[in-house]
């Protein structure tokens, strides 16, 4: 079982993640989107959601919930949960191991779960934030199934039968690499008694989750939308790999471009201009993208697009200010004293980390930021290739 703990002593909470890491082929197979929710529908020890609760509140107030990440051609599902230090035991990972080993795949609660995910499908185009993001991505993979349409995936999710849950289920098992983090008080213990108790997988290697390739034609995009005011996102590509050394590069260039009141672009476009007071970067790391976005009247679109694009080539040209780039490093010390008391964020990184070929280091990157200097990230700013311009106009319906 591959896998790794943060022990975090004094601690009243232990977090974990199950995730079994499938290489994807072209196409989603059939099941992705329903097999983690039809854990939490029983197994043949426990054949109901009933009853699977009935055994977590037995546990003092252990709770579980489905997991499902999907990065290109690599899909991470599973379990996680939370309990009490010392909350596990024999019961606890025989619920656990019945779960992923025999789920029941009933009719009716299939019928009840494709309800539910339907339902999140739909929301998601109702939240205008995380819609437009959705959005981009897919235009970002160009036709590729990584990006897939929201219409696409409902279709998948009405047509998935019990048939192909049992087929994504044996597959997953059959293919799938066990990946476990777990933080915590009592975390190492928790790490190996779940070790003995969980059914393996492959026993493989996994294919690295490489960033987004550099050598890319930028297109430039235009949608309406039903908001007041326009967007605009700005999305670059990096090569920069996360839980590497110029993975941490691009966080301190996210946090020098857009990720506070102190960076660039909220200063040029909030504190000078007084145009928006929703401008900032943001990372995927999983793509190993940068992206700068605003939320401008549309008459400032092409405006503060030029903004965006002359203070990149300002970066590139050394005009880093001393408070800026303390600024940075702080912000990113800040961050990482975070995720290291953060369970759920140990938890996130250590798999982000694993997925990218690497490992979690908080030192590492600690001992980076002491060392680092202006000019490296200069380098990693240059060979940022622009992937998509996309525009969203206020006007009517969102696409």
């Amino acid at each position: 079982m591959r896998g790794t703990f943060f022990p975090l002593p004094g601690r009243l909470a232990l977090r974990f993640s199950i995730h079994y890491l499938l290489p994807l082929e072209e196409v989603p197979p059939q099941g992705l989107l329903l097999w983690p929710r039809m854990m939490m529908r029983g197994c043949s020890s426990f054949p109901s959601r009933r009853h699977v609760q009935g055994r977590l509140d037995e546990l003092e107030g252990a709770s579980l919930w489905p997991a499902i990440r999907w990065w290109r051609h690599l899909a991470a599902v599973g379990l996680e949960g939370e309990g009490v230090p010392g909350f596990g035991g024999d019961r606890f990972l025989h619920l656990l191991r019945c779960m992923l080993e025999e789920p029941l795949f009933q009719p009716g609660s299939l019928e009840e779960e494709k309800r539910h995910v339907l339902r999140d499908l739909a929301g998601l185009r109702d939240d205008k934030e995380a819609y437009l993001w959705y959005r981009v991505r897919e235009k970002m993979a160009r036709g590729e199934p990584w990006g897939l349409p929201l219409e696409e995936a409902s279709r998948l999710v009405q047509a998935t039968s019990r048939a192909d849950l049992e087929d994504f289920h044996g597959r997953l098992l059959r293919e799938g690499r066990l990946f476990v983090v777990v933080a915590g008080e009592g975390a190492e213990p928790f790490f190996a008694s779940l070790s003995g108790a969980l059914p393996r997988g492959k026993d493989a290697p996994l294919p690295v989750l490489d960033p987004l390739p550099l050598d890319v034609e930028p297109q430039e995009l235009t949608e309406e939308g039903d908001g007041e005011e326009g967007r605009v996102v700005m999305v670059y590509r990096s090569g920069a790999s996360w839980g590497s050394r110029e993975g941490y590069l691009l966080k301190l260039l996210h946090h020098l471009l857009g990720s506070s009141p102190s960076s660039r672009l909220f200063q040029a476009v909030r504190e000078e201009k007084g145009w928006s007071y929703a401008v900032g970067s943001r990372l995927d790391a999983a793509l190993g993208t940068l992206s700068l976005e605003a939320t401008v009247e549309k008459e400032r679109l092409l405006q503060v697009e030029d903004i965006m694009v002359k203070e990149l080539e300002a970066l590139l040209r050394g005009r880093i200010a001393e408070e800026a780039w303390a600024s940075a490093v702080s912000l990113r010390r800040d961050e990482l004293r975070y995720e290291r008391e953060d369970l759920a964020a140990l938890l996130e990184e250590a798999l982000l980390a694993f997925v990218s070929g690497n490992a979690y280091r908080p030192q590492e990157e600690e001992e980076t930021l002491a060392q680092v200097r202006p000019e490296e990230v200069v380098t990693l700013a240059a060979r940022l290739r622009l992937d998509t311009l996309y525009r969203l106009l206020p006007g009517r319906a969102r696409p």
